[in-house]
């Protein structure tokens, strides 16, 4: 759930806070209205977290919330959309960080590769809605030309090991007809044909949920 400051991990608190103020409240859009009628959307403030010593919340605290409501609110949703605008330059500090681990592995034999984000999850859904809805048009327009950042800081140290590039997970597969399969976005291999042998599609389906 994206940094500690929202009960999750990821961003380091000193620059997750370069962030400007974070969206409270759950946004009009037909994205927005279908998450609320599921009872979701709910800002953070609403689960009651207590706060630790250092003022964030109290990780034995957030295990005790569900997951998903707290992953739907309009603060995560906010987050991860300033994120992929690289808001303060914080996906530039991202693509720096990438650099700095493939330095320090390039050489290490125990090392498979990258997987440079968990199931990347897409711009503030809330507010666009379209690129939420269409999986192909954010790993095409979105996630395409952030793995070639990230890629180009880790090709500069290191030119042997894989990378992985995984798509956002969801929509994956749509619920109707018994599931519809909702293809990746990318087109081609993102670092180039050069890069065949060292690039993996690092696709996470969820088909346990037409089960």
């Amino acid at each position: 759930m994206f940094t500690r400051e929202l009960c999750g991990e990821g961003i380091p608190s000193f620059y997750a806070t370069k962030l400007a103020d974070l969206d409270h409240e759950c946004p009009l859009s037909i994205t927005s209205a279908i998450f609320q009628f599921n009872g979701q959307c709910n800002n953070f403030a609403s689960f009651n977290i207590p706060l630790d010593e250092e003022g964030l919340p109290m990780r034995e605290e957030c295990s005790k919330r569900d997951f998903f409501s707290l992953y739907t609110t309009p603060e995560i949703a906010d987050a991860f959309g300033r994120f992929w605008d690289n808001e303060n330059g914080v996906q530039d500090k991202f693509a720096a960080f990438w650099q700095h681990v493939a330095k320090r592995f390039d050489r290490n034999p125990n090392v498979i590769g990258y997987d440079i984000i968990n199931e990347p999850f897409t711009a503030n859904m809330y507010k666009d809605s379209m690129l939420f809805a269409d999986r192909k048009k954010f790993d095409r327009e979105v996630l395409t030309p952030f793995y070639a950042k990230i890629a180009k800081e880790i090709r500069e140290v290191d030119d042997l090991h894989i990378i992985f590039f995984e798509p956002t997970q969801f929509p994956d597969v749509i619920p109707l007809n018994g599931g519809i399969v909702n293809n990746v976005g990318f087109e081609g291999i993102i670092e180039g044909d050069d890069y065949r042998n060292r690039t993996v599609l690092d696709d996470h389906l969820y088909c346990c949920f037409m089960e």
